[in-house]
């Protein structure tokens, strides 16, 4: 699943308010959230964009590592639903 994401002016702004919100919540909901994410999939649209790209810096703050992937600054790709194994995030198997 990836979004081509074209930044706009006001973007910077918005990404601090999810991330200030995402700061506040326990790592298992932070988890559910992206996994609630990863089963909707990528719909298109910019405000989503900007949520995972918060989400991703959320994770990296926390874990050194994440399950969205940003390429070239600008393809944002998810990958499967997560979870946490020995501190490492682990892709679920369905």
């Amino acid at each position: 699943m990836k979004y081509v994401y074209q930044r706009a002016s006001d973007d910077e702004a918005i990404i601090r308010e999810y991330k200030e919100r995402l700061s506040k919540e326990s790592l298992d909901a932070l988890i559910e959230m992206y996994n609630w994410e990863a089963r909707c999939g990528i719909v298109g649209v910019h405000r989503q964009a900007l949520y995972l790209i918060a989400v991703r810096k959320e994770f990296l703050e926390r874990l050194e590592q994440s399950p969205i992937a940003i390429e070239d600054r600008k393809i944002i790709d998810l990958s499967a639903e997560i979870d946490i194994v020995d501190g490492e995030l682990v892709r679920k198997i369905n």
